[in-house]
């Protein structure tokens, strides 16, 4: 955990060619408790001695969602028990949820890249990676992710086909679409709790129909629907035809309840 508690001193400058030896020495020791604490926040590390459980750092106040601060100054570290791999190879994503103040593991498929977890709330901190070698967590296996940026995925097009939008680490999905022709647009690694927004021009000669799918980094499909006018429709099964040269924005909310639903109105 962080070298001291937050805000106990003032940062002080350390110059090597002024300040006496015992004094640079005392000041970069000040300096690494205060700096520490932001660069130590929920930073993953093996265990000592080594095993299959790694160490999270919590030593800081932090958020969170729904409750408010977490003075948790000079905690001890988290432990966390990863699975052990048998005859697999797969890497496992740590994250912390916010709204349960819990940490976690996601674990990606067999030979498949690391993903991400289910809700936008679970914050992705380490990847290990965990061979069917692998009998305890060293240093080796840690891949630092805190810093991973989540932003938005934006798209504006003119498209004819079916089209599939990689939506991996998005913080909101925002497609600005002209087609020609029936349409599916499905949205992959969508996480639960990130906001959609989709504008749909046809620009074909005759009426068309455009449908939404989604589903999540686990692969889980979504259940997508619009309202309208007091109707709801299911935009992934039936969808919604569009005159020719109508425009219609789907506005769908996406609850970070665990029920797999992107609801919300067609304007």
């Amino acid at each position: 955990m962080p070298a001291g508690n937050q805000s106990l001193q003032q940062y002080i400058p350390t110059v090597n060619t002024t300040q006496s030896a015992t004094a640079y020495k005392a000041n970069i020791d000040s300096d690494t408790s205060i700096v520490g604490n932001p660069a130590g926040m929920f930073y993953v590390y093996p265990q000592t001695p080594a095993s299959m459980s790694v160490n999270i750092d919590k030593g800081f106040t932090y958020n969170n969602v729904g409750t408010g601060l977490v003075l948790n100054n000079g905690a001890a570290a988290a432990t966390l028990l990863l699975t052990a791999p048998g005859s697999s190879t797969y890497n496992g994503t740590i994250y912390y949820d916010t709204v349960a103040n819990t940490f976690g593991v996601v674990y990606s498929p067999l030979g498949t890249a690391p993903i991400l977890p289910e809700m936008i709330s679970q914050i992705p901190l380490s990847i290990a990676n965990i061979s069917s070698s692998t009998v305890t967590i060293q240093a080796a296996n840690l891949t630092d992710a805190r810093w991973v940026n989540f932003a938005p995925l934006g798209k504006s097009a003119t498209i004819g086909t079916n089209q599939s939008y990689n939506a991996f680490g998005a913080s909101r999905v925002d497609l600005i679409l002209v087609y020609t022709a029936a349409l599916t647009v499905t949205l992959t690694n969508l996480q639960m709790g990130v906001p959609v927004l989709i504008r749909a021009q046809n620009s074909g000669g005759s009426p068309f129909v455009i449908k939404i799918a989604a589903s999540s980094p686990a692969g889980t499909a979504f259940a997508v629907f619009g309202d309208s006018g007091g109707s709801s429709t299911n935009l992934t099964t039936t969808g919604l035809s569009i005159a020719a040269a109508g425009i219609h924005d789907f506005i769908l909310c996406n609850p970070a309840s665990g029920s797999y639903q992107l609801q919300g109105v067609i304007g």
